[in-house]
């Protein structure tokens, strides 16, 4: 049992480190997603703005 804690101990300083790594990815690819939903939205709201100024509103034969 003490070399498994010993053993553990020993590893405790990689596991932080790999954490640590593992932190900064998910915080890089949740600014990346973020901006992504941006864009999208925003070319949503775009497309909805050209079909409105477009005439796409209107009734024909009104």
């Amino acid at each position: 049992m003490k070399e498994r804690v010993v053993t553990l101990e020993a590893q405790n300083p990689h596991i932080n480190a790999t954490l640590i790594r593992i932190e900064t990815m998910v915080e890089r690819l949740n600014g990346h997603l973020v901006k992504a939903i941006w864009a999208v939205a925003l070319l949503f709201i775009a497309a909805v703005v050209k079909f409105i100024l477009g005439g796409g509103l209107n009734i024909p034969g009104v």
